[in-house]
């Protein structure tokens, strides 16, 4: 809940919205083609859809004639999470006190 909502809901409804993470990554990539699908892309729609969700997707991207794919690789050197479930950027913390009475 943000400065200036209560039981009634927010008092601004586009900054309720704001909620995220955000995952910065620096570091060395290196992208390889694949011929088919590449096998990470398979375990990931089985991950999110279920196994029979899953066949199906891959099924329907099979029919589509994807002959290749490209493997991105991250090899991170550093690593950070901008969390605005907790801290708010300056800005935006500004315009919240700026928004609240007296």
């Amino acid at each position: 809940m943000l400065p200036g909502d209560d039981d009634k809901g927010p008092m601004h409804p586009a900054l309720s919205y704001i909620i995220a993470k955000v995952l910065m990554i620096r570091g060395t990539i290196e992208v390889t083609m694949v011929d088919g699908l590449v096998p990470e892309y398979a375990l990931s729609a089985e991950r999110y859809f279920g196994p029979e969700g899953a066949k199906a997707w891959l099924g329907q991207v099979a029919g589509m004639g994807i002959k290749q794919m490209v493997r991105v690789a991250v090899t991170p050197t550093w690593v950070g999470i901008l969390d605005f479930d907790k801290r708010y950027p300056s800005a935006i913390e500004n315009a919240i006190a700026a928004m609240q009475p007296g």
